[in-house]
């Protein structure tokens, strides 16, 4: 069967038309898609042992639930991604009015409607955590840690590192702090990260503030 170019214009506009303009993932099904972030190692320096106990927030966290929050949101940051409420979407970018299709080469219709690209601005995990001042408390972190963008905050869980939780949520209230210049090794090729200590907001006076966790 031989179609004209008008019939498969005509095809495409209707999967435009049908296709949604974003495509959320809810943080269960995310494993479906190629984007997702590797857990390869970190060189985690001045971290605590894999078998020491810090206490934060109430909750009783080893060094390795440390290490793999950390490693978790170093992952991230080098697979461009983000986890939390609305952290990954998928856009499916389409021209503005349908004529404009025309100024499209044919055998590129199909990869511009059904190519997914990610949308992560609305994501929250991890981020800067570039001032000591949180919400009138002044927060203390470890040496070779300076307060600027490459000074991260990521959820901190037990057993398991955070990876959206159900409806994107269940962050939880405590944090570890690492900070991770791209593009810096350390030992074996791995990125090179400094713990930097954890903080909860649990404690805190103010509304969504941050207090140290200290052990």
């Amino acid at each position: 069967m031989k179609f004209s170019l008008a019939t498969s214009l005509i095809f495409l506009i209707g999967i435009a038309s049908a296709l949604p303009a974003n495509v959320t993932s809810d943080g269960n099904d995310a494993d479906s898609f190629d984007l997702l972030a590797a857990t390869d190692p970190i060189d985690f320096l001045q971290a605590p042992s894999q078998s020491a106990k810090k206490p934060c927030g109430g909750n009783d966290y080893t060094g390795k639930d440390i290490l793999l929050a950390a490693q978790k949101g170093v992952n991230l940051q080098l697979a461009g991604q983000i986890r939390g409420s609305k952290y990954f979407t998928l856009a499916y970018k389409a021209p503005s009015h349908p004529l404009y299709l025309c100024l499209y080469p044919p055998h590129s219709l199909l990869r511009l409607f059904l190519t997914p690209r990610p949308n992560l601005q609305e994501g929250k995990y991890p981020h800067a955590i570039n001032n000591d001042d949180s919400k009138g408390h002044r927060l203390v972190f470890l040496p070779n840690c300076p307060a600027d963008l490459n000074r991260m905050e990521y959820p901190l869980k037990k057993g398991t590192p955070y990876d959206g939780g159900k409806n994107n949520k269940g962050q939880g209230d405590e944090r570890v702090v690492y900070y991770y210049q791209k593009g810096k090794r350390g030992n074996g090729g791995h990125p090179k990260v400094t713990y930097c200590g954890l903080i909860t907001h649990k404690g805190a006076k103010a509304k969504g503030g941050f207090v140290n966790c200290h052990a």
